[in-house]
């Protein structure tokens, strides 16, 4: 009886990952996501999939690839996603892509994807249903959600653990749909480089 309670006291707690505090570490945190559904009412899109990660409100593909309203640190750009140079990248580091620039895409930030280890990312893709991992080598220029500018992003400092009570970003409410045309660009016009991440900055799984 005591295992068929633990068993399904950890069925549960699986289930219901997304909405504890548990682990607090970022990356940690962006690996134990790994399989959640990216569809449906409780479903991750690729700016609530990092924001959950982060124990941060919700933020948009496009405000993620705006800055996150001074939340992120600019560490690179990339012309598109070969010329991404991963030696300087550290785990959990964001690719946010720029996207299409042609209707009805507005060319400001069309989808996001953490950065785990030297050829290994992760994301939350609808089109997909889950969450998981895949090497950018595989993804095809001809993806809109992968075409054009690729700018890497870095959190700028960790949040503290809270309780995510509120539904993860259906796909349905993606950015793509809200008006957004006047939100600030906060690196416009600007570009940042951060020293090359040591070899012992990624830690295995």
């Amino acid at each position: 009886m005591l295992l068929l309670v633990l068993a399904a006291s950890f069925t549960l707690f699986h289930k219901a990952r997304a909405f504890v505090p548990y682990p607090s570490n970022y990356v940690t945190r962006l690996r134990w996501l790994n399989g959640w559904p990216s569809r449906g009412y409780y479903g991750f899109n690729c700016s609530g999939f990092l924001s959950n990660a982060h124990n941060e409100h919700y933020l948009s593909e496009r405000e993620l690839y705006a800055g996150g309203y001074g939340k992120l640190l600019l560490i690179d750009e990339a012309a598109d996603l070969h010329h991404i140079d991963e030696t300087r990248l550290q785990p959990g580091d964001i690719a946010a892509f720029q996207g299409p620039t042609t209707p009805p895409y507005l060319g400001r930030g069309i989808h996001a994807a953490a950065f785990l280890a030297p050829g290994v990312w992760i994301d939350a893709d609808p089109r997909r249903g889950f969450v998981t991992t895949w090497r950018m080598q595989d993804k095809s220029p001809t993806d809109p959600w992968f075409q054009n500018k690729v700018r890497i992003l870095r959190w700028q400092q960790d949040t503290r653990p809270r309780w995510q009570l509120a539904p993860t970003a259906d796909w349905w409410f993606m950015s793509d749909f809200v008006n957004d045309y006047r939100l600030e660009d906060h690196f416009a016009g600007k570009s940042q480089s951060a020293p090359k991440a040591r070899a012992d900055t990624f830690r295995p799984f």
